[in-house]
């Protein structure tokens, strides 16, 4: 029995259909490094407005749209 993807028709046709536990292991570090950067970079925005804000009167704070 082939199992070319082909054969297996998948909505995951673009993964290879085995993968081993080291390439997982891989492809979590790389998102969990990702995650950590994302995450350095909210704080320092949030910490960089939170340090405006105090500077900034609050009717300019709110969006002018309405929700």
């Amino acid at each position: 029995m082939s199992t070319s993807p082909s054969n297996h028709p998948s909505p995951y046709t673009s993964l290879p259909e085995e993968m081993s536990e080291q390439d997982w292991r891989n492809a979590i570090g790389l998102l969990q490094l990702r995650v950590k950067e994302l995450e350095a970079r909210l704080t320092a925005v949030e910490q960089s407005r939170s340090s405006t804000s105090e500077r900034v009167p609050v009717e300019e704070q709110v969006p002018a749209t309405p929700l």
